[in-house]
């Protein structure tokens, strides 16, 4: 049976600062990394998004890959300010037969959580 992989998939990221600190949550994976600033922030979470998704696709773990976060990090995300998109590149060592697609993350920036 032939697996079809989609040309590219695409994952929200909302990006938050909380106690002097930036937070990066990939809400269709609910992955958390954080940062003294924007840029490292998103550069951590880009890396542990990468690593979740080769590791899935190098142990052929699919059904484990996606978990969706709390509903209230999507309200965050639906009424950030969008910060624009950016495609990764996903690698497989040894894996010559499979193609994965481009992951596209759709970025926001929330705004500060209410307490």
């Amino acid at each position: 049976m032939e697996t079809l992989i989609p040309s590219d998939m695409w994952l929200h990221v909302v990006f938050y600062c909380e106690d002097n600190d930036w937070y990066g949550h990939c809400l269709e994976f609910d992955l958390v990394e954080s940062g003294s600033t924007l840029p490292e922030a998103k550069a951590n979470i880009i890396d542990v998004i990468r690593a979740h998704i080769e590791w899935a696709l190098q142990n052929d773990n699919m059904e484990h890959l996606f978990r969706s976060a709390p509903i209230e990090y999507w309200h965050r995300c639906w009424s950030g300010k969008p910060l624009g998109t950016e495609k990764i590149q996903i690698s497989i060592p040894n894996a010559d037969d499979i193609t994965p697609p481009a992951w596209m993350l759709e970025e926001v920036r929330a705004q500060h959580a209410s307490a």
